[in-house]
């Protein structure tokens, strides 16, 4: 009797065969201004200046930052995680704000991040490199903003109307509910 190849299988041999640290690396490079790069094995950081809006008017001149990307060969699995270079006064700290001490910034549940690179590869999409790399800098860049804002009016915390997942396992919770209820949904106007 043959086996027939599971799918979960099938979907690491195509994401290890097509999707390395190469492909984001370019896909970041191509994002970030004065960007470099750097590699030891399966893992890669890429550097390089990104734009925060200043304000909700185009026309405004936007803050640069300098950033790093950090990842390994399995990025799509494993979210990549972002660092600020350097510190701006502006950026706060702590759970709520996304942003720590060592200068990461959580953009994104890495629950969420594996579920729709997983479903972008399945789908047998052509460009999955380039909409991981889309989505790092314009989460990043929201988050920042967020903070920038928050700090021109004075805000001492997130603001509500911004919606997030909490951190760690309360995060986790919150997702696999939202996913779970999204599911039950579909299968009701299926019906």
């Amino acid at each position: 009797m043959r086996s027939a190849c599971s799918p979960i299988r099938a979907l690491k041999a195509k994401t290890h065969r097509l999707l390395n640290c190469d492909s984001l690396v370019s896909a970041l490079c191509a994002r970030l201004h004065n960007a470099g790069w750097s590699r030891i094995g399966q893992l890669a950081w890429v550097s390089g200046v990104i734009e925060v809006p200043s304000s909700a008017q185009p026309e405004d001149r936007a803050i640069t930052l300098p950033i790093r990307v950090e990842f390994s060969s399995r990025w799509v699995e494993y979210i990549p995680r972002v660092y600020v270079a350097e510190r701006p006064i502006w950026l706060k700290t702590g759970l709520e704000w996304h942003a720590f001490d060592s200068g990461w910034i959580c953009f994104e549940l890495p629950e969420h991040w594996r579920d729709q690179m997983a479903e972008l590869v399945k789908s047998g999409h052509s460009n999955v490199e380039n909409l991981a790399a889309q989505w790092i800098i314009r989460a990043t860049t929201h988050v920042l903003h967020v903070h920038y804002v928050c700090h021109r009016t004075c805000r001492q915390s997130w603001p509500d109307t911004i919606p997030f997942w909490d951190h760690g396992d309360e995060g986790s919770r919150q997702y696999r509910g939202e996913k779970a209820a999204r599911k039950n949904q579909t299968r009701r106007r299926a019906v």
